[in-house]
């Protein structure tokens, strides 16, 4: 047998409340004690980021402040839906003869934000939604601001699309009620007038008072009013429109009444101020500095100065003035170029915008959804989009999985910000030591001052260096010979140099152990520094296991002629001072880690240094271990005998004989091929025609003879194709055809 389906949520039946559209600022009074914020448990997410936080950063002073701002950050993350929702609990059991508030089941209602005060708790306090109704008009009403219009009708506006979609939204109809502005509108409005009432109840506090008469001479009422304002694309549109809706009278057969809306004030304006598919108006085009000057961009610039003016021109007049004066809230959809200087911060200092005290107290809002051209309809439409309540139908389950979701995202946020927080921490970290490293070393620096001998003695053995790397070697011997007891010391750089004994042997002896004498550890520095084997703020990577002649910095002159690889001072160094191959290439300072052996023969940058000590090693293999690749081996691979010389130079000539054969076989068998297939010879070249000279009579005709300017064009079109001929042609007569237009706008078109 099949697996039984799982049970399908149960679908709730329409409650009576919901059958008509619900409008925000007139909520049926059975509805409006009953609903309730619907909130989001976010504490346990912000008690865990505070409690991570502490952990982490215990030894911060700030933690408190963090835990605040993520507990805020938690809570923000819940507000980003544009909606507050609302649900109406099951309430407890009511008292006798009490009647029982309404159950909306699985129904949620969600009324955008921006209409509520920012400081909504999580309570069920409805004083906040309470102020946002506004109390319907009755017959009585309506007749007072007929009345104080001059007995204008109210008529039904015609919009257009949007405005029927937007009568559709809310299941009701939107009235002319231009006329109605300058009376019905006023800036001061009585908080007791605010509250919620039906209809019906004020249409009988009417009639109660009196009959028709009296009601007539009712003053008219005081109205609450949005003020509706679009601009983008050339397009302007701006609407009034009161929040009192103004039902119809029952209805004798069925008892139902219209929702109607007095629409006080509407205007729209178009100019030509932006191309086609193209976006962004001409003075956005401007502002980037490639300013056009053609036709279409002149009319774009003064359809924009047309607009603005126009604009200024309707918010500057009375009646606008004063209705966008008692509105309660100001929606606007504009771009922040497009209203400065037409909506708000007029330059003119005669008059000022009439929606800077809005932009001032707060009352001036961005309408929270997309919008479309600005047209009177779309206003329209705007504003059934802001006071409609939404409807939702979720189960449970659905809510729950909702919940989740938003917990998700928010721990998921914050998790993301402790890692990109701890980054940037340590990121700061490894700044602060790296200045700290270097304001050190400069202070270093700064104190150790080399005093003249050093700097001196610094300055010779830099020079000494210079010469073995350049293979100056005549130069280097006599520097060698003038300050080698002051630059090659065996104990060191800092210990004074030993005295030179009386004994000629002994002197011999110490000579050849001073050229063995290891480099100063500040040049090695220096040096390893260059070569990137240590950074500037002193950290140095590890050692390599099998480093190359880059990464090795020389210990001895013996390594560092070998470094340059000049022939001539390795040679000098190794036959007539006798220094040692075999000593180590020490680490730089300051490096980490044991140096593999590796010895001046893999310093060497030639193959002409590297021969020297093959040469040596074949000649005098006695003085060293020259094969060894081991501590106290020279590493030099195998020896270099004369006779391995010959044949290498004998190998040498006869790869070039062979060269230079192949190269005359080539030669030959292009010659023998050349001659199989003979090119055709070139035909001879015409001979010079000897110039014609022209007789008395051909050079006195009438007309004379023709120009010297036409006998050249003749002679340099004889070698011409015909089709490079008629090609001239052409040409000479567009410039023809050029030369009398010109003729005839330069002389006004006269023949």
């Amino acid at each position: 047998m099949s697996a039984a389906a799982p049970a399908q949520p149960r679908k709730p039946k329409r409650h009576p409340l919901l059958t008509k559209a619900l409008y925000a600022p007139a909520l049926p009074a059975p509805l409006l004690p009953a609903l309730a914020l619907r909130s989001l448990d976010v504490a346990p997410v912000g008690a865990e980021e505070s409690e991570s936080e502490s952990e982490e950063d215990s030894d911060d002073d700030d933690d408190d402040e963090d835990g605040d701002r993520r507990s805020a950050r938690a809570a923000a993350s819940v507000s980003r839906d544009a909606f507050y929702w609302f649900v109406t609990p099951t309430p407890a059991a009511a008292a006798d003869g009490a009647e029982a508030p309404p159950v909306l089941e699985q129904t949620q209602l969600g009324i955008y934000r921006a209409l509520l005060p920012k400081t909504l708790n999580f309570a069920s306090d409805q004083a906040d939604l309470a102020a946002l109704q506004a109390r319907p008009l009755g017959t009585a009403d309506l007749a007072a601001l007929q009345r104080a219009a001059g007995g204008t009708p109210l008529r039904k506006l015609k919009g257009g699309p949007a405005a029927d979609e937007a009568a559709q939204m809310l299941g009701a109809s939107f009235m002319d009620g231009r006329a109605l502005l300058a009376g019905a509108v006023t800036e001061e409005s009585s908080d007791s007038e605010m509250g919620h009432s039906d209809a019906s109840d004020h249409e009988e506090a009417a009639s109660s008072a009196g009959g028709s008469s009296i009601r007539s001479l009712a003053p008219p009422p005081s109205l609450r009013s949005w003020t509706i304002i679009l601009l983008g694309g050339g397009h302007f549109s701006a609407a009034i429109v009161a929040l009192n809706p103004a039902p119809t009278p029952p209805s004798k057969r069925t008892g139902a009444s219209d929702q109607r809306f007095i629409v006080l004030a509407h205007k729209a304006f178009h100019r030509y101020t932006t191309r086609k598919k193209q976006g962004g108006g001409q003075a956005a085009q401007d502002a980037t500095g490639r300013f056009a000057k053609s036709a279409g961009a002149q009319l774009r610039r003064y359809g924009e100065q047309a607009l603005a003016e126009e604009i200024r021109e309707l918010l500057a007049s009375k009646p606008w003035r004063e209705g966008i004066g008692a509105s309660e809230r100001v929606w606007v959809r504009a771009g922040k170029r497009a209203a400065r200087g037409i909506l708000w911060s007029w330059a003119s200092a005669k008059e000022t915008s009439p929606l800077e005290a809005p932009r001032s107290s707060g009352a001036l809002q961005t309408i929270p959804f997309a919008t479309r051209r600005p047209t009177v309809g779309e206003a329209l439409r705007c504003f059934a989009e802001l006071t409609r309540v939404k409807v939702r139908h979720e189960t449970d389950e659905e809510l729950a999985a909702r919940d989740a979701a938003y917990r998700a995202q928010i721990e998921g946020g914050a998790r993301e910000r402790d890692e990109r927080r701890q980054r940037e921490k340590e990121r700061q970290k490894r700044e602060r030591e790296k200045l700290e490293r270097i304001e050190r070393e400069k202070a270093e620096q700064a104190a150790a001052v080399l005093e003249p001998k050093e700097a001196l003695r610094r300055d010779r053995l830099e020079r000494l260096v210079e010469m073995l790397r350049k293979g100056r070697v005549t130069a280097a011997v006599s520097h060698l010979a003038k300050y080698e007891r002051d630059l090659l010391r065996l104990a060191g750089w800092d210990v004074e140099p030993d005295s030179e004994p009386d004994d000629a042997d002994d002197a011999a002896a110490l000579s050849q152990r001073r050229i063995n004498a290891p480099l100063p550890d500040w040049w090695r520095l220096e040096d390893a520094r260059d070569k990137g084997l240590v950074r500037a703020s002193g950290d140095a990577p590890p050692v390599p296991d099998n480093p190359t002649a880059s990464q090795l910095v020389p210990s001895t002159i013996l390594q560092l002629a070998a470094e340059g690889g000049h022939e001539e001072a390795v040679r000098y160094l190794l036959v007539e001072r006798r220094a040692d191959p075999t000593l180590p290439v020490l680490p730089p300072p300051g490096v980490a880690g044991a140096a593999v052996h590796r010895t001046a023969y893999d310093l060497c940058s030639s193959r002409a240094a590297r021969d020297v000590f093959r040469r040596l090693m074949a000649a005098q293999p006695e003085w060293y271990t020259w094969d060894s690749m081991e501590a106290g081996g020279a590493r030099v691979p195998s020896a270099l005998t004369g006779e391995m010389e010959e044949r290498q130079q004998a190998k040498v000539k006869d790869r070039r004989t062979a060269l230079r054969e192949k190269a005359k076989a080539r030669e030959a068998a292009a010659a023998a091929k050349e001659a199989a297939n003979p090119t055709p010879a070139p035909p001879p070249a015409p001979e010079p025609v000897a110039p014609v000279k022209e007789s008395s009579a051909t050079k006195n005709r009438l007309g004379g003879a023709p120009p010297a300017r036409l006998m050249q064009q003749r002679d340099e079109q004889a070698g011409l194709s015909p089709e490079m001929r008629a090609r001239i042609e052409r040409e000479k007569r567009a410039r023809a055809a050029e030369a009398r237009f010109k003729a005839l706008q330069g002389g006004g078109g006269a023949p």
